[in-house]
């Protein structure tokens, strides 16, 4: 009855109220990308990599991700094969 509710997204507490907040996992998520990314620009620097291994790891990482889960799912549906052999749960 009367009850106002803040918009989803929306801090009620935040120092302008109707300002978008600021998720905490999100500045975790940033900071843990800008350290990989950092860390890649220190190695081709070191070893003389073409800079195109830098600006495509994020892109090979989340290859490797979707290669990793996929795997994961046919193990647990039971359907992995290899040369058309079908291998059994482990």
């Amino acid at each position: 009855i009367g009850v106002e509710r803040a918009p989803v997204g929306v801090d009620r507490d935040a120092p302008c109220p109707g300002t978008p907040a600021v998720d905490g996992n999100a500045v975790l998520e940033a900071g843990a990308v800008a350290c990989g990314l950092f860390t890649r620009v220190l190695l081709a620097a070191r070893f003389r990599q073409p800079w195109i291994g830098v600006w495509l790891h994020p892109v090979s990482m989340l290859l490797l991700t979707a290669i990793q889960w996929r795997s994961l799912w046919l193990a647990i549906a039971g359907r992995r094969a290899w040369r058309g052999r079908t291998l059994g749960r482990c």
